[in-house]
C-alpha cells in the first residue's frame, strides 16, 4: 500500500526529532567551532584524540599490542612529529591478511564492510556505529556549507547493485536502505545500464521531482551532462557532489554550465570514511577532527597519502597507507583546516556495449567480489568486440567460475563480444599506484552520440 506524502510527512518529522539525526544541528555547530580554531589549537586537539587512540589500541587491539612490544613504542606521544617519526606505516595487505586482528576485542555496536578493490584487492574492514555517525556528520557539515539540509531532496546518482538480486538478507538491506532513502527525501536512479533515453529522462526528474543536491560518481555526472548540453539548468539545484574517482577540470567545466551550481568533490575510503571534501572557497579541506593526515614525498614528485583514521576505536587505521597520491604537500593556514591538492587516482572507466548501452563499472565490481579466490582482477575492453579479463587467484580459477565471467559479460554485452579470461601472476598498477579494475579504450570515441542532436 502507497503512503501518501502527508504520512511521509509525519515519518519523517518523527525521525528529524527521535532518530540519530536529532543532533545533527549540534553537531554541525561543533564543526563550525572547530574550524574557527587556530593551527596549534587544532594541533593540540590531534595529538589528544591521537593519544586516546593509541593507548586503546594498544590495550585491546591484537595488532597494536604486538606491535607496540616489537618496536618498543611508548604508550604517549609528546608531538605529532614523533607519531610519523616512530609509529611504522600500516599497509593494506596486513589488514587484507588479517582483518580480525584490527578489531578491538570487546567492540562497539557495528558493523563489517569492505572495500571495493580499487587498489586491486577488496578488503574487510569494521565500523563501530559511533564512529560511522561521526564521519557522516563531517559530510553533513561540508553540505552545510553550501546551504544544504540533511532533509534536501537529494537524488543519488550512484547505485545499489551490491544487494538486489542475491541472497534474502542482502534484499532486505536493499528495501531498508530504500526506505531510509525515501524517508529522508532521496531518490535513486539505476545506473547499471545507461542510455541517452534514460540521462534525459533522470535530466527532467531533476526539475521534475525539486532536486536540491545531486550526488554522483563524477563518469556519471559528466554523462548526465553531456546528454543535456541544450537544456536550461534545473531551477533548484544547489549543488552537485562527486566521489569515488578523480573528477578532470573538463569534467567539472562542463558540468557546472549545464547544472548552473557549484560542483564539489568529497574525498573518503570505505575503511576510513570522509577525509576531505570541497568547501565554497573551491579548496579541497581535510576533516582534521577525525583525520590525521600525511603528505609523504614519492620519487616521482608526486606526494603519498598516509591517514590516522582519529574516528575509529573500534578499528584503528593509524599511519595507513591509502594507496593515493597529491600533487602537493598539505597547506596549512594560520586558522582553520588543512587544504589538499588533487587527489589522483581510482579512475573507473564504463564499457559501451556494441547496441551502445552505457555499462556501470560498479556493477563490474560488485561482480568480481562474490569469488572468493579472485585476489585482483582487471576488465579491459580493447573493443566494441572484444574484452580481455586478467585474474590473479588463490588457488587457481575453475572452469565453472571462468564460464560465469564469460556468461556475465554476455548478458551485459551481447554474445557478439568475444570475451578472454586468463589468470596472471600479478597486474601492474598505474603511474599514480592505483589499480585501474574497469578500463575501456573505446568508451570515449563512443560518447559522442549523448550530445544533443
Amino acid at each position: 500500500m502507497k503512503l501518501d506524502l502527508s504520512m511521509w510527512w509525519f515519518i519523517r518529522a518523527y525521525f528529524k526529532h527521535f532518530s540519530r539525526f536529532k543532533a545533527v544541528d549540534l553537531e554541525i555547530q561543533k564543526r563550525v567551532s572547530f574550524e574557527q580554531q587556530s593551527r596549534q589549537q587544532i594541533r593540540d586537539y590531534q595529538l589528544q584524540r591521537f593519544n586516546q587512540l593509541w593507548e586503546f589500541s594498544c590495550t585491546h587491539v591484537p595488532y597494536y599490542r604486538a606491535l607496540k612490544a616489537s618496536h618498543h613504542l611508548p604508550s604517549h606521544f609528546s608531538a605529532l612529529e614523533n607519531i610519523s617519526q616512530q609509529v611504522p606505516i600500516l599497509e593494506k595487505s596486513e589488514i587484507q591478511k588479517a582483518p580480525e586482528l584490527f578489531r578491538a576485542d570487546r567492540p562497539s555496536t557495528g558493523f563489517w564492510t569492505g572495500t571495493s578493490g580499487s587498489t586491486g584487492t577488496p578488503m574487510k574492514c569494521y565500523w563501530g556505529q559511533d564512529a560511522y555517525l561521526e564521519s557522516q556528520r563531517d559530510k553533513y557539515y561540508c553540505q552545510s556549507l553550501f546551504g544544504l539540509s540533511v532533509w534536501d531532496k537529494t537524488a543519488n546518482l550512484w547505485g545499489y547493485s551490491r544487494f538486489w538480486g542475491r541472497s534474502l538478507e542482502q534484499k532486505i538491506e536493499y528495501l531498508k536502505i530504500r526506505i531510509s532513502e525515501k524517508i529522508r527525501n532521496k531518490i535513486a536512479f539505476p545506473v547499471d545500464r545507461i542510455d541517452r533515453d534514460k540521462l534525459r529522462k533522470w535530466y527532467r526528474q531533476l526539475n521534475q521531482k525539486k532536486i536540491i543536491f545531486l550526488y554522483a560518481l563524477p563518469n556519471l555526472a559528466y554523462l548526465l551532462a553531456r546528454a543535456n548540453e541544450d537544456q536550461p539548468p534545473p531551477s533548484c539545484l544547489k549543488l552537485v557532489m562527486v566521489g569515488g574517482e578523480p573528477l578532470f577540470d573538463y569534467q567539472q567545466e562542463l558540468m557546472e554550465k549545464v547544472f548552473g551550481c557549484p560542483v564539489a568533490i568529497e574525498y573518503g575510503t570505505i575503511e576510513a570514511g570522509l577525509i576531505a571534501a570541497s568547501y565554497p572557497d573551491s579548496k579541497l579541506h581535510v576533516c582534521e577532527r577525525g583525520t590525521l593526515l600525511e603528505t609523504l614525498p614519492s620519487s616521482d614528485g608526486l606526494f603519498e597519502l598516509v591517514l590516522t583514521n582519529l574516528r575509529n576505536p573500534d578499528f584503528p587505521l593509524i599511519r595507513y597507507r591509502i594507496g593515493d597520491f597529491v600533487t602537493d604537500p598539505l597547506s596549512f593556514p594560520e586558522q582553520g583546516t588543512a587544504t589538499l591538492s588533487p587527489v589522483i587516482g581510482r579512475v573507473r572507466d564504463v564499457f559501451i556495449s556494441p547496441s551502445g548501452t552505457i555499462i556501470n563499472g560498479v556493477e563490474l565490481s560488485e561482480f568480481f567480489r562474490t569469488f572468493p579466490e579472485i585476489i585482483q582482477y582487471q576488465a579491459i575492453q580493447e573493443s566494441l568486440h572484444k574484452v580481455f579479463i586478467k585474474v590473479v587467484c588463490s588457488p587457481v580459477l575453475s572452469e565453472a567460475n571462468r564460464h560465469k565471467i564469460n556468461t556475465k559479460f554476455a548478458n551485459i554485452l551481447g554474445d557478439q563480444v568475444e570475451v578472454q579470461v586468463k589468470q596472471v601472476d600479478q597486474i601492474k598498477s598505474t603511474a599514480a599506484n592505483k589499480h585501474r579494475f574497469i578500463i575501456s579504450k573505446v568508451a570515449m570515441e563512443h560518447l559522442n552520440h549523448l550530445r544533443p542532436e
